[in-house]
């Protein structure tokens, strides 16, 4: 009787041990729905007319592992790099980068996915709308020398208007580059 009681004692704990539920340390695929890890940086390289840029995505999944990092630009699947990264890379050539947005998604292999994304018009536009509000501050700076050294310094109110003028055709240059880039 004693031995059949350690049997079954036995067997309940070997029948027990390949039962998920009672495994602690079984993780299935399932039980993550943590979306990876994801982190993008490029290089740009100019080679004549052209440029050759390098998408770099680091994507790291510490619950289920990496599948796949898919590489879109302007919202069409470029490339589709597989296995357990971290990094994963992507190259293209391309001449006229001012007009790419490129999108990179991360999967895990529980099927969860991380998006971003690399909008090659922001830095350009930032610097036109910033370019835009300085000239915007010198017209209003210039605007009132001109108007206080009109009457007693006309030498003076020349240069100013001058310099006006130039910063007149510079802000049409930037309020155009802004409407083309769609800033």
């Amino acid at each position: 009787m004693k031995k059949l009681l350690v049997f079954g004692v036995i067997a309940l704990f070997i029948g027990l041990a390949f039962i998920p539920s009672f495994n602690a340390v079984s993780i299935s695929k399932t039980d993550d729905t943590t979306p990876p890890y994801l982190s993008l940086s490029y290089d740009i390289i100019p080679a004549h007319d052209e440029w050759s840029i390098k998408i770099i995505a680091n994507a790291t999944d510490y619950e289920s592992g990496m599948d796949r990092v898919e590489f879109y630009l302007n919202n069409k699947l470029q490339d589709i790099v597989t296995g357990s990264g971290p990094v994963y890379t992507w190259e293209w050539f391309y001449i006229d980068v001012l007009e790419s947005y490129v999108e990179v998604r991360a999967y895990d292999k529980a099927g969860n996915v991380a998006i971003k994304g690399i909008d090659f018009r922001s830095p350009l536009c930032i610097l036109l709308n910033k370019l835009k509000h300085k000239y915007e501050e010198l017209m209003n700076y210039y605007e009132d020398l001109w108007k206080e050294n009109i009457y007693t310094h006309p030498i003076l109110a020349t240069v100013f208007h001058n310099i006006a003028v130039i910063y007149g055709f510079l802000y049409n240059k930037i309020v155009i580059l802004r409407i083309q880039l769609g800033c």
